[in-house]
């Protein structure tokens, strides 16, 4: 898929916007997948939390990213026509960048421990099932997670299809690439 997702877009941005277009889509969605692969410990916690595995942790998955997925085309779009509203907008998303940045650095908890507070937020006071419990954890985390790559793919280009097709490429590249973690944790007992 990584590879497809790859060549495909390029071809297709190269073809509509020329040498620049592909540049931006490969530039988009490789920051796009490697900010995405700090989700797929994440998901882990949440779906082993829950007990869920093999084919109930895959559809929750998927239908977790899917959420994901339209929430990040929203927030594309509401944040392409803030900058182009705004002309401070980037250096300002820039700031927040760093904001958060610094407030991470400082923290000194463990990422299990948010996932645990959500996951019993959403099962014991909304009383969601365990599937849907990890459908809306990984949809909720997933877009907290996006607050980094919404401002930087919106500082690589502003052509809204770039970063629509990259935003989709690169959660199609989470699930195979969860399914090889999977794979790697089952082999070394984790």
């Amino acid at each position: 898929i990584v590879a497809f997702c790859l060549t495909a877009g390029s071809a297709v941005f190269g073809y509509l916007y020329g040498l620049t277009g592909a540049a931006q889509y490969l530039t988009t969605y490789g920051v796009e997948l490697a900010l995405s692969i700090d989700n797929l410990m994440a998901f882990a916690l949440i779906l082993s939390q829950l007990g869920l595995t093999g084919a109930q942790a895959r559809r929750a998955l998927n239908h977790g990213l899917i959420g994901a997925l339209v929430l990040h085309v929203v927030a594309s779009t509401l944040g392409l026509s803030l900058l182009t509203s705004i002309p401070w907008g980037i250096p300002v998303g820039g700031a927040v960048l760093l904001a958060l940045g610094v407030k991470m650095l400082m923290k000194n908890e463990e990422a299990d421990g948010h996932d645990s507070k959500l996951v019993s937020f959403l099962s014991d006071r909304l009383k969601l099932g365990t599937t849907a419990v990890a459908i809306a954890a990984i949809t909720f985390v997933n877009l907290i997670f996006a607050l980094d790559s919404i401002p930087t793919a919106l500082g690589i280009t502003q052509l809204l299809p770039i970063i629509i097709a990259a935003n989709v490429a690169s959660v199609l590249g989470l699930s195979q690439l969860y399914v090889l973690l999977q794979r790697l944790m089952g082999r070394f007992d984790l």
